[in-house]
């Protein structure tokens, strides 16, 4: 039953998406230089977490004996 639903949804959005009309929307050279400020932000942001989280990342792909007797 949930499987029908989220194939419903999923078929649902994926024709709102598809079915847009076209948008003739101005896009000002400031957009651009903003759209690439986030990108370079979100670059950082990212590479920031993994250097804080680093061992606990680590640890999660690290093959250690759980049986310490």
């Amino acid at each position: 039953m949930r499987s029908k639903i989220v194939w419903t949804l999923y078929l649902t959005l994926f024709l709102f998406f598809v079915c847009l009309p076209v948008a003739n929307a101005y896009l000002d050279p400031g957009s651009g230089s903003f759209i690439f400020q986030a990108a370079v932000a979100a670059i950082m942001a990212a590479s920031l977490g993994i250097k804080v989280f680093w061992r606990r990342i680590v640890s999660l792909f690290s093959r250690r004996d759980t049986d310490k007797t």
